[in-house]
């Protein structure tokens, strides 16, 4: 799995930049069950660009970020 972590500029003077160095949770959600699992955890580089090689079967995948003082918890559906 691959992916970009962004945030917004709490100065409201920009919109969206890359989040450097910061901890991901990768999360699995097996075909037709209600749970979600984390299977690995990833750490941005200094682009904001997380990888992490994962191997399971079909389901459906979302990348947890848990916020930090300044910036909200998100987390978003990735792929089926």
């Amino acid at each position: 799995m691959t992916g970009t972590l962004m945030r917004v500029d709490p100065t409201g003077r920009f919109d969206y930049w890359s989040f450097p160095r910061q901890r991901v949770t990768l999360q699995y959600r097996k075909h037709g069950r209600k749970g979600w699992k984390s299977v690995a955890k990833a750490r941005t580089n200094g682009e904001g660009r997380f990888a992490r090689r994962v191997r399971r079967a079909r389901g459906t995948w979302r990348v947890v970020y848990p916020g930090t003082r300044h910036y909200a918890y998100v987390s978003r559906t990735a792929r089926h």
